[in-house]
């Protein structure tokens, strides 16, 4: 997969837009239709995924990442094409820490959980994007061979202006069955630098949730952004989501 193919997908979870109410809505009740229509059309596309996750050379560090056997995770992913291809948050596969001097983050026994199904599909890291705090899996077990899966269109994006409503997709852990949750926040501000970023307010935060507006239109993914080495020695210790 080419860097423009990859990089395009970041303006490309799409959606098709809510239909026209027969009669005038509520704020209330747009709200209500809003959320439903992203639970009923973004949901089956938001897969759960586990990994074991190893990190090398934290030194007694290493203890809290769950050692030489590495550390079991979940977190949301959301499926992007029908082939199988899930887009994520690297964070989540060691992206921060491997930032660090000295660390090395592997993510090993991937499987991507769709629906209720406990066992899941094995998958590979196709793609990493540590900048944009981004990864890309593909699902490649031979028991999903010729299959296709629910996605997220990749068409069309919103352009939310200050203020504006914007809603969160994302699931539970294994204690809750992986419910499916939208968080409801407001566009805060944005940013051009390092690069063009919106910063949502009251939303609840969770890396790799895919954004959208109330119309259903994708608005971007939630990521983690943090000031680079000489940066921070410069006093700049300010993250960003």
């Amino acid at each position: 997969m080419s860097t423009k193919t990859i990089r395009s997908l970041l303006v490309a979870l799409g959606l098709s837009a809510l239909a026209a109410a027969p009669a005038p809505l509520t704020s209330a009740d747009e709200t209500a239709a809003a959320f439903q229509s992203i639970h009923d059309k973004v949901g089956p596309a938001l897969v759960t995924i586990k990994c074991i996750l190893k990190i090398e050379g934290a030194g007694d560090m290493s203890n809290a990442f769950g050692g030489d056997e590495g550390r079991e995770l979940e977190f949301s992913g959301l499926m992007i094409e029908p082939s199988g291809l899930v887009l994520t948050s690297n964070t989540y596969i060691g992206g921060a820490l491997s930032k660090m001097r000295g660390l090395t983050a592997n993510a090993s026994a991937i499987k991507v959980l769709i629906g209720d199904d406990p066992e899941g599909l094995s998958a590979k890291v196709l793609a990493r994007d540590s900048d944009l705090d981004l990864a890309w899996m593909q699902i490649d077990d031979p028991k999903a061979a010729g299959k296709t899966f629910d996605y997220s269109d990749l068409s069309g994006s919103a352009s939310p202006a200050i203020g504006d409503q914007l809603l969160g997709v994302t699931r539970m852990g294994k204690f809750f069955d992986h419910a499916l949750v939208i968080n409801e926040g407001r566009l805060g501000g944005s940013t051009k630098k390092p690069r063009a970023l919106l910063i949502p307010t009251d939303l609840a935060p969770e890396l790799g949730m895919p954004v959208f507006d109330k119309a259903g239109k994708p608005v971007g993914v939630f990521i983690l952004q943090t000031p680079n080495r000489e940066d921070m020695e410069g006093g700049d210790n300010d993250g960003m989501r």
